[in-house]
Parts: C-alpha cells; structure tokens; sequence
C-alpha cells in the first residue's frame, strides 16, 4: 500500500491531531473544517512521507496523498489540484522536469504544481515556469520554506526564489598559463563568503558576519561550488589558497558589493 493511501486512511478518522499553543499535540474534530489536499509526487519513500507529515502538521486540515511517479498519480481515482512534484533526489534534467510537468498538466489541465528541485540559477528557473510549474523550491531550502511556497501556491501566487541570474564573467588565463584572479571567477559576495570559509566560519556565523540568513548563505556556498568546480568546502579552501585573492575591504565595500549582487 502506498503511504499516501495509508495516511489519507489516519486523515479520514473523526479525530485528528496539530500542534497547539503549549508545543504539545493535541487532538481535534473535524467538525466544520472544509478538507485540503494535495498530492505528493516523486522522491524517495522516506522523504515523501517526511515531507507530507510536515505539511500536515502546519494545517489543522491539510490531507496529503504521495505517489512514487507520475504514472501512479495519474492511475489515482481522485487526484488533488494542488501538486508538489519532487525532483531533487535524482540527477533529472529541465528537460525531464519538464516532460513531467507536461504529464501532470495533461492528466490535471487545472493543477497547481510546485517543483522542489536542485535549481540554482535564474534561467533554470525560468525554463521549469515556461514548462507550467506555478513555483520552484531550491532542494536546499528549510521544510519551513517549503511550507509558504505551499501555501503561496495554493492561493494562486507564483513562488520564485531569488537566484542567480547565470551571468558569468568571461575566464582567460594569462599568457604565463596562471590561473586567472578569483574576482574573476564569482562575484563580490561571494568572495566575502570565501574568505569566511578559509576561517573555518560556520554557516551561521557566516550569516551573522555579512548580515544575511542561513538559507542565503548556503545558496552562495552552494554556487561557489559550482562555479570553482569544487566538491566540498575544505576543496573551495584549498582552491582559493593557490589563487590571487583580493585585500580586504572595508565595511563600506561590503555594504556596495551586497548592494551589486542584489541587482544582479
């Protein structure tokens, strides 16, 4: 039996349970309280059934369904019209995102489909919007995160999280054969996030120094990565000791340099 139909069995006693004011679980009825839904699809069984007791949890009425694809979704006898389609447990292309997006679209022509998937730049984005999803959550982002973009989307609003416009600076290695300035290879911010690590900075340290969240830190982390071709932090540390690194600047910098990756 599937989760989501072993769960939608719990949801439909006259009894249910949400969190109340002290912390505690507490049970209530029904009475009254038109049902939400919305289905699952994709990810791992674990994840899935996570991610659907979380939403539950955030909802005195929310009933959540999961599916392991797009296939046995589509074979259900009732499907919901408020879709979360996760995609970020699997090395899928846009492309592939994308064609099942066209699936769900084709099966539920009305359905509100969220993509939890490893987007990290604007025009990734962008292209998963034109496929049809009404909103994409980075597959780093907190379960609180996820929540509102639920709920944004359930209302007929558009999650799109601010990423990276894709815009690279062109890279040429000096006729010498050395590598070219860091400044060269990610933006301002990013190099403050850098110098960071090189301290051995938590992420939440980082997020206190530059004054910005958790969630933004790990997104920059996360391009960095990217863009040196690094597998890991300690890899970004070892990298960027070999190459030339700016001096430091000034508070005023920093405030100019945050400024400039914004409208970026």
């Amino acid at each position: 039996m599937d989760e989501g139909r072993c769960l939608h069995a719990l949801q439909a006693e006259q009894a249910f349970y949400t969190y109340g004011a002290t912390g505690r679980i507490e049970a209530r009825t029904r009475t009254n309280i038109p049902p939400v839904s919305i289905d699952l699809i994709g990810g791992c069984g674990l994840n899935r059934t996570a991610l659907m007791r979380c939403l539950m949890g955030s909802e005195t009425a929310l009933v959540a369904e999961g599916y392991k694809d797009v296939e046995a979704w589509a074979a259900a006898p009732i499907r919901a019209t408020d879709v979360l389609f996760i995609a970020s447990e699997h090395p899928l292309s846009i492309a592939a995102i994308g064609r099942d997006i066209r699936a769900i679209l084709e099966t539920a022509p009305t359905a509100r489909i969220l993509v939890l998937a490893d987007v990290t730049t604007q025009p990734m984005l962008i292209d998963l919007l034109k496929h049809g999803a009404k909103g994409v959550v980075p597959s780093e982002s907190t379960i609180d995160n996820v929540i509102f973009a639920v709920r944004l989307v359930r209302r007929g609003g558009l999650f799109t999280p601010l990423l990276e416009t894709g815009r690279r600076k062109t890279t040429v290695r000096d006729p010498d054969g050395q590598e070219p300035p860091l400044q060269a290879l990610v933006t301002p911010r990013q190099l403050e996030i850098i110098l960071e690590l090189r301290k051995g900075s938590s992420n939440k340290d980082i997020a206190c120094e530059l004054g910005m969240s958790e969630f933004t830190v790990r997104v920059h982390i996360r391009n960095i990565l990217r863009r040196l071709k690094a597998r890991s932090r300690t890899e970004v540390v070892a990298r960027t000791n070999a190459l030339p690194f700016p001096p430091a600047r000034s508070e005023q910098s920093r405030e100019t340099s945050a400024v400039a990756d914004q409208a970026r």
